[in-house]
């Protein structure tokens, strides 16, 4: 009996364990697979809600995230090819940020520009905000990333 005991201990901690685990990372299996306007809508979903936007704020939200959802999935898309022709790349006997360059040239990559996208799409975003919405929204970007900073 003490035996039994044991065993269902052990197997209620890995369980536990398990579900505490998931739990505690499910945002980053959330996202995963999602398509790009998934993405958005979620992140506005929780912007309304976190920075209590106005009812002209979400309409204007919701434009962005419709003007920017085919320009995202098309830099996925192109960000795709560019991993497939950089992996080719690398299996040659010798590649350089040239080679690469080159590679991406000829397949009509050579402008991917994310970073570009995403500071535009924040800036239109931030003309959206009052100056306290800024702070807040702020003040909540800095509490996660010291929480993922612990880790």
């Amino acid at each position: 009996m003490n035996k039994k005991i044991w065993i269902f201990v052990a197997i209620f901690v890995l369980v536990a364990g398990g579900i505490f685990i998931f739990v505690k990372k499910s945002h980053r299996y959330m996202m995963h697979g999602m398509d790009t306007g998934k993405i958005l809508e979620y992140m506005a979903d929780k912007a309304e809600r976190k920075l209590d936007l106005t009812a002209d704020q979400k309409i204007r939200l919701d434009q962005l995230v419709e003007l920017y959802t085919p320009r995202i999935d098309e830099a996925r898309k192109n960000h795709e090819k560019a991993m497939e022709i950089f992996l080719d790349d690398f299996t040659k006997e010798k590649m350089s940020r040239m080679s690469i360059e080159i590679s991406l040239k000829k397949a009509g990559l050579e402008k991917l520009d994310f970073h570009g996208l995403y500071y535009e799409f924040v800036s239109d975003f931030h003309a959206i905000l009052t100056p306290e919405q800024r702070k807040k929204l702020v003040d909540k970007m800095k509490k996660h990333m010291e929480y993922h900073r612990k880790k």
